[in-house]
């Protein structure tokens, strides 16, 4: 579930969103109306990064304890919480980019087609109060692809017209 905001920036960049509050407000929709399938895969994809996690934890373990035991330091459990902090690293280095990566996947083929479902947006501005400050900074939202200035193609700012 820690991914979410990252989906919904992958998918404003990928839709190409102007309004990126009604962009963000669409993702969580649709987010929202597929959570089921999300939920499912969000599990199976943190039990796979915590599995792989224990496995770097196994296999870097030997070898600390060995180089310490090599420079004749006898530190108890150091070797293991040595190698429980490297494979902590190696997971948010590593592993953790993967998983989100598979759970961008996914929310992109589960979501490909569909529609936000008003149904589901009531659900949640009715039970969200951020959910209704995103609508409304949505709705109220003045930009443009000009530099983030409110300007029309037409006015004079010393560029060539664009076709």
């Amino acid at each position: 579930m820690t991914y979410v905001d990252e989906i919904i920036l992958a998918y404003n960049i990928k839709n190409e969103i102007d309004n990126p509050w009604e962009g963000s407000k669409t993702a969580i929709v649709l987010y929202a109306q597929n959570y089921k399938k999300f939920l499912k895969n969000a599990v199976f994809v943190t039990a796979i990064s915590w599995i792989l996690t224990l496995i770097v934890i196994v296999i870097t373990w030997g070898p600390i304890a060995a180089m310490l035991k090599m420079g004749n330091y006898d530190l108890g459990y150091m070797p293991l919480v040595i190698a429980v902090v490297a494979s902590i690293s190696i997971k948010a280095a590593l592993i953790d980019p993967f998983a989100m990566t598979a759970l961008m996947q996914v929310f992109f083929k589960v979501t490909e087609g569909q529609e936000a479902d008003p149904e589901w947006e009531a659900k949640l501005e009715k039970g969200s109060k951020k959910f209704r400050e995103m609508k409304d900074k949505a709705a109220g939202w003045i930009g443009s692809k000009f530099g983030g200035k409110d300007k029309s193609p037409d006015a004079d700012d010393g560029l060539p017209p664009q076709a």
